[in-house]
């Protein structure tokens, strides 16, 4: 009965959408009606008799014989060339959906105040501030990082088509290239180069763990996919990460008091990405003879939910109220505020991935293996922040936003930084280690080092579509492309950091007392709160900070149109603000904003809704929604 109520719920889910509960209960009643049919009807009976080994045939011949065979069994590269023979210390470290702009300040240079640590790395570095990536596709940008390989649609005799990111399909790669006389620290997240003799990568698992895990996602993305969405919305989301959407076992500890008591939810809310840059970080520059130390860190990639003082503000699997930020690949982003807020999140993220860096800096300088080390920090693609379009999708409109990533290069014994404005591209990130450390590749690769001539030549910038067509523009046409999206940047939040938390309509109201403004009562609407007992009793001590004031609109509808904007007062003072958002049915309405830090005080805080009208002279006015 189950199992046909299963098929019925997924064969009635798009005629009533929003059917919900309703829609569960009549696939359970047609799911009855096929159990008692089989039960007593000898033709159903004898059919589903012949077919019923069908689905074990194909799970054996998906997991087992099938090219997923690969993921379920792993694999081992059957060559690899000889390592090479270096010593200096190599530390690599690639960020997840970060683009350049996120870094930079109006003048289009790394930005000190509101990321020191980048900027600090920037001063003993060569910086590429033209590099960009050939894939906004992390499956295929980070194999290329490792391996020198250029990923293409279609294949080339140069390029690498169709593979996965495992060893097996990438031999040589960095791991193998620094072989056995390295020690190898590496924390992969969604690639497995390293192989399983050189690196002890606790995420990697046997056979059963994989299956384990493969099983648990895909049931996952199967009830996403049969039941009604207001059934879904508590699930957890399989957009946010790429794999463990229930939450990755073994990885609850390692902040200490950093972390508050809801530690085991939050760890499987975010698949324990920060742990496991702590677990990396505990391996940094232990151990005698020369070290490589690897991170693919998954920032800061969504779900943003950490602010730059390393708080988070998210409590939920899912975001607290529908439509902040669209799936990526599916839909676009459809509403302008949205857009900055999603872009304002993002760069609060930014801000933490800055803190990461910078705690890892400290270790290396701790450790004394910074003044000595190889040092290479990039990104495997950026993101976008547009309205009509999707964040990770390349196009021509936004190709800026997807293909510039920020490259950092440290040799060894390097304390004198510069700039070096060759259009390097990411498969080019190994061949330029490989000449920092002053070795020969011992495999062919498809790109030069960012400091040859060849690399100076080049003259366009080249990215590829999810169709695996190119978008190829021309090096001057991209920079002034880039210029453009920093100017952007600029004009929505400033430099320094300053201007993060004036997003939104009439700014100018923020940081004023609500007693200088004229306040009434709302016109029938009301605001309901999500987690209004956090704005209550507020800890800074607990690692959780309340930032995020969200909820639902009830009542009347806004009189000038879908949306209405709005402010947030904290503790009596404006501290945010926003505009509504309406759900894409266009029945229900939720309210956004994000509040500085700064506004919070320690204990009970007094948060409350308005409504920000104008009277006939263009005086604001605002009008009370409600209380958390």
């Amino acid at each position: 009965a189950a199992l046909a109520a299963l098929l019925v719920v997924q064969a009635l889910k798009g005629l009533a959408e929003d059917g919900g509960l309703a829609l569960v209960v009549l696939a359970l009643a047609l799911g009855a009606t096929g159990a008692l049919a089989y039960a007593r009807v000898a033709g159903v009976r004898s059919f589903l008799t012949v077919l019923a080994p069908a689905p074990a045939v194909f799970l054996v011949l998906f997991l087992l014989l099938s090219p997923a065979s690969r993921l379920t069994l792993g694999g081992q590269s059957e060559a690899r060339a000889d390592p090479v023979s270096a010593r200096a210390p190599v530390v690599m470290v690639v960020f997840d959906e970060l683009p350049l702009v996120s870094l930079l300040d109006a003048r289009g240079r790394i930005d000190a105040r509101r990321l020191p640590s980048f900027a600090a790395l920037a001063g003993d570095a060569t910086w590429f501030p033209n590099a960009t990536t050939l894939s906004d596709q992390t499956t295929k940008a980070v194999p290329a990082i490792l391996s020198g390989r250029q990923p293409r649609a279609g294949g080339s005799r140069s390029s690498v088509s169709g593979a996965l990111p495992i060893a097996a399909d990438y031999p040589n790669n960095l791991f193998t290239m620094l072989g056995e006389r390295y020690r190898h620290n590496v924390s992969e997240e969604v690639t497995t180069l390293c192989p399983e003799d050189l690196c002890d990568d606790r995420r990697k698992g046997g056979p059963v763990a994989r299956a384990r895990s493969l099983a648990s996602d895909l049931g996952l993305v199967y009830l996403h996919l049969v039941l009604p969405e207001p059934l879904t919305e508590r699930l957890p989301s399989v957009s946010d990460t790429w794999g463990e959407f229930g939450g990755a076992d073994g990885y609850s500890g390692g902040r200490g008091g950093e972390r508050g008591a809801r530690a085991e939810v939050e760890s499987a809310l975010e698949g324990a990405r920060a742990e496991r840059f702590d677990e990396f970080l505990a391996g940094v520059g232990n151990g005698g003879g020369p070290s490589l130390d690897f991170k693919h860190s998954m920032f800061p990639h969504v779900p943003w939910e950490y602010l730059p003082s390393g708080r988070r503000y998210r409590t939920g699997a899912n975001e607290p109220v529908p439509g902040l930020v669209p799936p990526s690949g599916t839909q676009p982003f459809r509403d302008d505020f949205l857009v900055e807020q999603a872009y304002q999140r993002h760069l609060l993220q930014v801000g933490y991935a800055d803190r990461l860096l910078g705690r890892l800096l400290a270790r290396l300088r701790d450790r004394g293996v910074y003044d000595r080390a190889a040092i290479v920090v990039v990104a495997d693609h950026g993101v976008s922040f547009r309205r009509g379009l999707d964040r990770r999708g390349p196009v021509e409109r936004n190709v800026e936003d997807i293909a510039s990533v920020p490259l950092l290069v440290k040799a060894p014994g390097q304390r004198d930084g510069r700039s070096d404005d060759a259009y390097v591209r990411t498969h080019e990130v190994l061949p330029t280690l490989a000449d920092v450390l002053g070795v020969r590749l011992p495999w062919r690769v498809d790109g030069r080092s960012g400091f040859s001539a060849a690399a100076g030549r080049r003259s366009s910038v080249e990215v590829l579509r999810r169709s695996g067509k190119p978008i190829v523009l021309a090096g001057r046409e991209f920079e002034r492309r880039r210029a453009a999206a920093v100017a952007r940047q600029a004009a929505l939040f400033g430099s320094g950091g300053s201007g993060l938390y004036r997003v939104g309509p009439n700014p100018e109201l923020i940081g004023r007392p609500v007693t200088d403004l004229p306040v009434g009562r709302g016109g029938g609407a009301r605001a309901r709160f999500k987690s209004r007992g956090r704005l209550r009793a507020y800890d800074p001590r607990s690692g959780f900070s309340p930032s995020h004031v969200v909820g639902q609109l009830r009542g009347s509808r806004p009189s000038g149109g879908e949306s209405r904007e709005l402010a947030v007062a904290v503790n009596g003072r404006i501290a945010a603000v926003a505009e509504s958002h309406r759900s894409r049915d266009g029945e229900d309405e939720y309210f956004s904003a994000l509040v500085p830090e700064s506004a919070l005080a320690p204990g009970r805080n007094a948060v409350e809704l308005f409504e920000v009208t104008r009277a006939e002279g263009g005086e604001l006015r605002l009008a009370s929604l409600g209380r958390a």
